[in-house]
């Protein structure tokens, strides 16, 4: 082998790290190849730790997804240096494989090219460049690779968190900021946030698993989610915890379990390490007491509280809405419309933005008696739709669309006499104050809102938006 240009070859492992999430990527499976053959080929020489560096540094993307047998290659050459390395003569009390891996991954290269001489500086203020270059640190650190791809299959190694517990925190989070990647379902990301509660029985497991539960809860409950089965699913895992902590008792008391993060991120990650044996290890390395966290009781009752959230989302997103109670603020005493309360409602922001009123006014419209009421009954329907954030839950666009397709569906003449007087779809009509387009004596101005061409553009414009939203009716309503 001629002279080695280790800052090239340095830069190579540096871009496979940074893309770790590439998909069969030839050109970093030649990398990685090149790599491991170098060290295969003389797994104990002067060069070893080097190689070793490189294969360990570039390991995040050969536990996800290398192309065919660059996964075993790899784990069989670790294999080869740890047995020709951890017998090397060493003075050290302590190596640097000893500490965490993920401080160090990123800047393995660079350490790699100090030691081969290539005029790197050195930086690390914890471990001498003797530590680095110890074979026995090389040998722990091939070690640390073969654990990385296989946990649990070394020993001597810092506990870590697995490949695949990584990709579900990375995944899961991805969903949560909005950036999924194509071959991530959100809906299927969500829904089995807890997926482990149903398939292992113990505390442990149960402890980290209401956690990403409860950190998944508030994306599954904001509106996003359009579909029910997504929240059935986490509910059925929830009720897999016993309500009762299985009679265990608890010795903490009042006020004496932890406080849970605030941010769904911190819930996810803490709840993969809770969940998992080398997470929890990870943990227990950094100091953190997890008896309180594991506590059956403490458990038990975040997932009551988590499974409480979900089912009243669940009943106000896709069950029915109940729009009873404001019959008698909305009707006088001889069944006609109040318009005086009618307005005021319309016209307050905080009371539109609910949806009560808009599905109130949907149901109400078949018994309307005469054009005017249906007119105010339509304009506050299609405003409720608009108002909703992020969109129109299903348990609102049900009625809402109904009726609007209807109307939308409802021949109407070629033209009108209201050219450029109609107000605008967006943003136009919450401005309207309904009492005069109400009243006997409509102003002049009115009819061009009244107008029929007007209101089944209204109505075409709230159904494009709505399915948008709910998708088909069959769906939107299924269980």
């Amino acid at each position: 082998m001629g002279e080695i240009a280790w800052d090239e070859v340095v830069d190579e492992w540096t871009e496979v790290f940074d893309d770790s999430e590439a998909y069969e990527d030839d050109d970093h499976d030649r990398v990685v190849l090149e790599c491991a053959r170098s060290l295969a080929a003389d797994p104990g020489g002067a060069l070893a730790g080097q190689w070793v560096f490189g294969l360990v540094m570039m390991v995040p993307y050969v536990g996800d997804t290398p192309g065919d047998g660059v996964f075993g290659v790899v784990l069989d050459v670790l294999h080869l240096a740890d047995e020709a390395l951890k017998g090397g003569a060493c003075t050290h009390d302590a190596h640097p494989y000893e500490a965490d891996l993920d401080r160090y991954i990123e800047d393995l290269g660079g350490i790699a090219l100090h030691l081969a001489g290539a005029d790197a500086d050195w930086w690390d203020r914890d471990w001498s460049p003797e530590q680095w270059a110890c074979p026995r640190n090389a040998a722990g650190l091939a070690r640390v690779g073969m654990d990385y791809l296989e946990p649990g299959s070394v020993t001597d190694v810092p506990p870590r968190l697995p490949v695949g517990e990584r990709r579900r925190v990375r995944d899961l989070l991805s969903v949560l900021e909005g950036y999924p990647p194509a071959w991530i379902s959100a809906y299927h990301a969500i829904a089995e946030s807890g997926i482990f509660l149903s398939k292992h029985s113990s505390w442990d497991t149960r402890a980290g698993e209401v956690l990403v539960v409860m950190g998944a809860t508030p994306y599954a409950v904001s509106g996003i989610v359009r579909k029910r089965w997504v929240l059935d699913r986490m509910i059925k895992n929830l009720e897999t915890v016993p309500s009762d902590a299985d009679g265990t008792a608890c010795p903490h008391g009042a006020g004496g379990h932890p406080k849970v993060p605030r941010y769904s991120a911190d819930l996810i990650d803490l709840g993969v390490h809770l969940g998992d044996g080398g997470g929890r290890g990870v943990l227990r390395r950094k100091g953190m007491d997890l008896e309180p966290w594991l506590c059956p009781t403490f458990v038990a009752a975040n997932a009551r509280d988590t499974l409480d959230e979900l089912r009243a989302a669940r009943e106000l997103l896709f069950g029915y809405l109940d729009t009873g109670h404001l019959d008698p603020e909305l009707l006088r005493a001889d069944g006609q419309l109040d318009i005086e309360r009618f307005a005021e409602r319309f016209a307050d922001p905080r009371t539109t933005a609910r949806g009560d009123l808009g599905v109130w006014a949907a149901r109400r419209y078949p018994a309307a008696t005469h054009e005017r009421e249906r007119v105010v009954l339509l304009l506050a329907a299609h405003e409720a739709l608009r108002k909703a954030d992020p969109g129109p839950p299903i348990a609102m666009a049900r009625d809402i669309r109904a009726l609007l397709r209807t109307l939308a569906d409802t021949p109407q003449a070629e033209a009108c006499t209201h050219e450029g007087e109609h107000p605008s779809l967006h943003g136009g009509i919450e401005k309207l104050d309904l009492r005069p387009l109400y009243a006997p004596d409509t102003a002049p101005a009115a009819d061009a809102v009244s107008c029929p061409r007007f209101l089944a553009s209204l109505a075409r414009e709230g159904v494009r938006s709505v399915d948008s939203w709910c998708g088909e009716e069959e769906e939107a309503a299924a269980s």
